[in-house]
């Protein structure tokens, strides 16, 4: 719709100007092409052409002067709309990174609530981590939280084995229980 319109208001320009240029530099030597000598009737004539050709700019330039005050005028009439939607678009930016540090705050204080560490129970600590996951799924350092703890379960669970057989010393198959 843009380039249509612009298009259309070059013709338009391109056209008035050369009929300016058609009016000011041929029609007034036309009654002395046509006659073949200069008269006062002819200089009466160019002159007459000159005036109504300058009245006719004079007229062309106020219409040109509404049309481009009137196009101003819808122009400044959207601007507000045109701002209001970029200011809304930012604040749905703003919001989203808000909610995202909020979250990532919500997440932290789930974790720091019961320090993981000091929980003896290892399935609460699995629970609290997957609760914060669920708050904040983008925080990295829940993996690794739940990764160490189930590294201390494999961990616990070797140690009880080598106490099992450390105590059980007679057992013929020590080594296919470890």
């Amino acid at each position: 719709m843009g380039t249509k319109r612009a298009v259309l208001i070059t013709i338009i320009i391109t056209v008035s100007c050369m009929l300016l240029l058609f009016s000011l530099f041929v029609l007034p030597y036309i009654p002395k092409i046509y006659s073949g000598e200069v008269s006062e009737d002819t200089v009466a004539n160019t002159i007459s052409y000159m005036n109504f050709f300058l009245t006719l700019l004079a007229l062309i330039s106020t219409i040109g002067g509404f049309a481009f005050t009137i196009f101003g005028y819808y122009q400044t009439i959207k601007v507000p709309q045109m701002v209001k939607e970029e200011v809304d678009k930012w604040a749905n930016e703003l919001n989203e990174l808000k909610k995202g540090a909020n979250d990532s705050i919500k997440a932290m204080q789930i974790i720091s609530e019961i320090s993981i560490f000091q929980e003896p129970d290892i399935n609460r600590k699995i629970e609290i981590i997957d609760r914060a996951k669920t708050t904040y799924p983008d925080m990295w350092i829940l993996d690794y939280y739940k990764a160490k703890l189930y590294w201390d379960l494999f961990v616990n669970e070797q140690n009880i084995k080598y106490r099992e057989i450390l105590m059980n010393p007679k057992s013929p198959d020590i080594l296919s229980r470890i």
